[in-house]
């Protein structure tokens, strides 16, 4: 405790040799508090010295400064650890999660059996979860994994990027503890590798397959998931009651029909779902959805659609509505991030046909366009330059930070993203409604779906804006879909 002196400890250890010198930049009042590990037994001496403020730079040899007269301080020896208690103490330190400490506590003491024990209780529970002191709206979710490599990684959990899991010392066990809303869900894999993941340059169009992503492997203990992923459902992640078929349920019929597009040179897969009761002489509004393979055109479809209309339309939450499906057949980069003849396929071509066929959509009002990442940004694309037949958008997890022509393309970082917020922004308002959802976990993208939402606001756009907690996966989007559709949908009091 210094009072009137700056003070600089010198540490020497049993032999004599100078270990460090300790100073702490807080003047010549107060407390300077150090912690010491002793890594060899013996006698350690700590020699206290005035502090003397080095000569400026380029001053010379022959520049010296006074030493301080006068000052007193006061040194105190607060507490004494042994080795295991102060291990116990930096573990507490650095592991969040009481479980994984019992773990780290079986590796140090050796006990390889208690240590047998405690991982065959995560078979088949995934990561470990348990809840956050002092808030019950978050929990601690831990990831564990057992493997020998210099490296391990993990892919999804609470954000886009690959994340380190840090190793037990003296153990095969690696982890990552993360703080997440307890109404979560999400899909996560890990990556194991002999080294972290190369730097790579912003907007570097990568060439050939990423290694990395493709040599992914689901948790052990916790193996069910799309792509060759894990799924995590927190106990308070909302349910979605809609997306199973019910055997009570009247079923709609799906058919698929193939539009030879003068706009895209090329025919193109469109599903075509009809309610149960259609009546061809009855009008009914439109629901086009991109990505059409993974909205239900195809079997074991991972946002199913007609199951989902059929449920929504039985409980009379929604209308009856007929759906497009249309199918991306491997063009998505090509057509759903900002393409003048892709939006003009469906305002152009593919409405015109519905309608006439289907008697769908005959109104703007009626009419709503949807889609996930790409298939968002598209929606808000094509609503914004035909208004005059789009005019509903269901845009989940909508790629708004998107970069104009980079696909494909080596673009320096200096620019700017987010051209179609730009756009909204610049141009008159538009008769359009829109539903926008977005994960907590999806970084750039969030920010940008909230600034997309202030700018549309700001415009006096009708918008109903949802955030999940959850990632870039179609495990949520399967669920939120139902919530945009209420909101363009249900009828309003």
């Amino acid at each position: 405790m210094q009072n009137g002196i700056d003070v600089e400890l010198i540490l020497f250890d049993p032999a004599g040799r100078k270990l460090a010198a300790l100073d702490s930049p807080n003047g010549d009042k107060g407390p300077e508090p150090f912690v010491i590990e002793a890594t060899a037994a013996g006698a350690y001496d700590l020699e206290v010295r005035p502090f003397v403020q080095p000569p400026p730079a380029g001053a010379g040899p022959t520049v010296t400064l006074p030493l301080p007269t006068e000052g007193r301080y006061e040194a105190r020896l607060d507490e004494v650890l042994d080795a295991d208690a102060y291990a116990e103490r930096k573990a507490r330190a650095r592991i969040a999660s009481p479980r994984l400490l019992e773990m780290w506590r079986a590796v140090r003491a050796k006990d390889q059996a208690a240590l047998e024990k405690l991982w065959s209780e995560r078979k088949g529970k995934g990561p470990i979860v348990e809840p956050y002191p002092g808030d019950p709206r978050d929990v601690l979710v831990t990831f564990v994994l057992r493997a020998t490599a210099p490296y391990v990684g993990m892919l999804g959990g609470p954000d886009f990027s690959e994340k380190p899991l840090i190793r037990l010392a003296g153990s095969d066990i690696w982890y990552l503890t993360a703080r997440m809303p307890a109404d979560s869900r999400f899909d996560y894999s890990f990556i194991v590798a002999d080294e972290p993941p190369p730097y790579r340059l912003p907007y570097r169009k990568e060439r050939g397959p990423d290694a990395r992503w493709n040599g992914r492997q689901p948790d052990p203990n916790n193996p069910l998931g799309p792509f060759g992923q894990s799924r995590v459902e927190l106990p308070g992640a909302p349910p979605q009651p809609w997306i199973v078929a019910k055997p009570e349920v009247p079923k709609g019929k799906l058919a698929e029909i193939k539009l030879e597009s003068a706009q895209l040179k090329e025919p193109r897969r469109v599903g075509i779902y009809t309610p149960p009761g259609y009546d061809p002489k009855r009008r009914y509004p439109l629901l086009i959805a991109f990505d059409g393979e993974a909205y239900g055109l195809d079997p074991g479809t991972l946002i199913p659609v007609p199951t989902i209309l059929d449920n929504m339309i039985a409980a009379k939450q929604i209308p009856p509505i007929v759906a497009a499906l249309v199918a991306n057949q491997g063009t998505r980069e090509r057509d759903l991030p900002g393409s003048a003849p892709f939006a003009a396929f469906v305002a152009k071509e593919l409405v015109p046909r519905l309608r006439a066929d289907y008697r769908v959509g005959l109104t703007p009002g009626e009419t709503i366009v949807t889609g996930s990442s790409f298939g968002g940004l598209c929606s808000s694309y094509v609503a914004l330059h035909h208004s005059d037949v789009i005019g509903n958008v269901l845009s989940q997890s909508g790629s708004y930070q998107w970069v104009l022509g980079s696909i494909g393309a080596d673009l320096s970082p200096s620019v700017e993203g987010g051209w179609l917020i730009r756009e909204y922004a610049a141009a008159p308002k538009r008769p359009i409604r829109f539903y926008l959802d977005a994960g907590r976990f999806e970084a750039i993208l969030l920010d940008k779906n909230r600034h997309m939402r202030d700018v549309l606001v700001a415009k006096g756009y009708a918008v109903t804006y949802v955030e999940f907690s959850g990632g870039h996966d179609y495990g949520m989007w399967r669920g939120t879909i139902s919530d945009g559709l209420l909101a363009l949908l249900a009828k309003k009091p």
